[in-house]
């Protein structure tokens, strides 16, 4: 009697997967088109606005600079966009909470105070080739954001054989069966 009872409450009490209308864009496509975006940004800005000529910068330094902003990007990267796949699993959806919040703000911080701290310490007040430097990695950090993000819901998308999708201005990103393959007269085709 009490089995019957937990199985009609857990039913009650399960989400439908309901995808409201307009959520037709690839939540993969379009980390993609914003990691290139991100990219191309930070490379104009890097030779834009960094003068390397002017406050030279050993090359030994711009490397130590990317790294540490790569490291740091893909660290926090990794850790936010794991969090939000794995809530999707159970609920077929994920917008940002606090705890992603949390988990992407707190090593960037960490990371930006750091890094300001050290050029400080290194160069002085303000003196450019510390503050080119951070700039630096403040710039790999947010390109390395993008690109983490893009594959790890690439891999996704393929490992769980799934679809993530979003609207154009929503923050909820939905999952959804991708369609099956199918053979006809030969050939294969994939049904969308």
């Amino acid at each position: 009697m009490i089995s019957p009872l937990t199985k009609v409450n857990y039913e009650n009490n399960r989400q439908s997967m309901i995808i409201p209308p307009g959520y037709n864009v690839s939540a993969t496509k379009a980390a993609g088109a914003f990691a290139i975006f991100w990219i191309l940004l930070y490379l104009f800005q890097y030779f834009a606005f960094l003068n390397l000529e002017i406050y030279p910068i050993s090359k030994l330094q711009v490397a130590v600079w990317i790294i540490a902003g790569l490291a740091v990007g893909t660290f926090s990267s990794i850790l936010f966009t794991k969090n939000q796949l794995g809530r999707i699993l159970k609920d077929y959806k994920f917008s940002t909470n606090e705890k992603d919040i949390v988990l992407f703000v707190v090593p960037s911080v960490l990371f930006f105070i750091f890094g300001f701290f050290v050029s400080l310490y290194f160069y002085g007040i303000m003196h450019s080739p510390g503050l080119q430097g951070w700039l630096i990695s403040i710039f790999a950090f947010g390109g390395s954001i993008f690109v983490i993000r893009y594959f790890l819901f690439f891999t996704f998308e393929r490992k769980e054989h799934m679809r993530l999708m979003q609207s154009w201005w929503g923050m909820k990103i939905f999952l959804i069966p991708k369609a099956p393959n199918s053979n006809v007269n030969g050939t294969k085709i994939n049904q969308k």
